[in-house]
């Protein structure tokens, strides 16, 4: 878009100098032209951004946040109790009542402790994404339809430049052309006088 927009003005004074090597003026109409094709490039960026912002406007944060499984598991949290109390032996069976709360006690902390650096971890990316998105992300979409309006900004002051002073234009124009045919006028006489040396 960089290159479009120094192409452009380049173009339109290339035309506007051309016109000078034609007898009529017609930069009422190139100036009238020109503000019609900017008004209709603002026009088309401008619409873009509204069906932009229209679909913007349906999302939902929940189209964004993944889903968690939430299910539960159904398996046995103590096997112990599947057994019932043992009559015979209840310093043993206390013993291993101790032994498997105690275990599910560490699993619950290290599950406990994953759980807590996985947080941390989403949290970081999370917040992460948020200021990329902040620095990054949303500087590039309000300056998506910069270049056009920048572009069509040039071709409106230089479209209205020619309606404005349509004879001050094609006088410039015409001593442009002249000038221009003197250069090349020079150069023919100058290879006809090489060549008639040689």
């Amino acid at each position: 878009m960089t290159y479009f927009i120094a192409i452009v003005p380049a173009v339109i004074i290339l035309i506007s100098t051309g016109l000078g090597f034609i007898q009529k003026n017609w930069f009422i109409e190139l100036g009238l032209a020109i503000v019609i094709v900017s008004s209709i490039t603002s026009i088309m960026q401008a619409i873009k951004n509204g069906r932009n912002a229209a679909k913007a406007n349906k999302l939902k944060i929940s189209d964004f946040i993944q889903e968690v499984d939430r299910s539960e598991s159904y398996s046995f949290k103590h096997t112990s109790a599947m057994m019932g109390a043992n009559n015979h032996n209840p310093v043993g069976y206390l013993q291993s009542q101790i032994d498997e709360l105690q275990k599910k006690s560490t699993d619950d902390e290290k599950d406990f402790r994953a759980l807590w650096r996985t947080t941390e971890v989403r949290l970081d990316i999370c917040f992460g994404n948020l200021r990329y998105h902040e620095n990054a992300t949303l500087p590039k979409i309000l300056g998506q339809g910069s270049g056009v309006i920048i572009l069509s900004s040039i071709m409106t002051i230089l479209g209205s430049a020619f309606l404005a002073f349509p004879d001050e234009n094609y006088s410039a124009a015409l001593n442009i052309a002249a000038s221009i045919n003197a250069l090349l006028s020079n150069i023919n006489d100058a290879l006809l006088r090489a060549a008639e040396a040689k």
